[in-house]
């Protein structure tokens, strides 16, 4: 679902909503600064590091091949597999800064595989759809456009659950300072509520 699609959808929420109604979205998003380079340490001893990660395996074969795999080789296989038959997938590189090792890719990406690398028993399926397309600012920017109002009780949520259990201890995220200096990022925004009225008739 392309931006197009998403605008569409929201213009027929408005003109299905009565004037003074109210449009409430709580669902995951994209975080902030989303296509940030974001320089990555991927959890690597805990699971199996094979040399090829790219296996053709029926589902329930590559279910318990992904449950071995540390959080490195699997990133390593979501790169290769996420929308990769719609076309849109995801790209990154290794870069060696202070004789450390990182992939870097955008933060979007990475996100979109946290939120995701869990989800072995149906991986194909999952990896077709790409959770952090919007960041909160773009869905304020599309429902301001159509016409709502945003509500001040509107806002950004980090899942604290999320970050404790999948995200933190899968990786260590940093981001690359104009100076070249590495500085660890905090937690991503994980999901939003966002309520927008249609604006009574005047």
């Amino acid at each position: 679902m392309g931006r197009e699609a998403l605008m569409d959808f929201i213009k027929r929420v408005y003109d299905m909503i009565a004037p003074g109604g109210v449009y409430i979205n709580y669902d995951v998003v994209g975080p902030d600064n989303k296509d940030l380079e974001v320089y990555v340490q991927f959890t690597d001893d805990d699971g199996e590091n094979p040399e090829d990660v790219h296996q053709e395996l029926d589902d329930e074969a590559l279910n318990q091949f992904l449950k071995k795999l540390s959080t490195k080789s699997r990133f390593l296989r979501f790169a290769t597999d996420f929308r990769s038959s719609e076309g849109d997938g995801m790209s990154y590189r290794s870069e060696v800064v202070d004789g450390q090792e990182y992939i870097v890719c955008k933060n979007a990406d990475l996100c979109d595989f946290l939120a995701k690398k869990d989800y072995t028993e149906n991986w194909h399926s999952e990896l077709h759809e790409r959770f952090c397309y919007w960041e909160y600012s773009d869905w304020e920017k599309a429902v301001s456009e159509v016409g709502f109002q945003i509500e001040p009780s509107s806002h950004r949520i980090t899942n604290d659950w999320l970050i404790e259990n999948r995200f933190g201890p899968a990786a260590k995220v940093y981001a690359k300072d104009d100076s070249g200096k590495l500085t660890e990022l905090e937690p991503p925004v994980t999901n939003m509520i966002l309520v927008a009225r249609k604006p009574e008739s005047s």
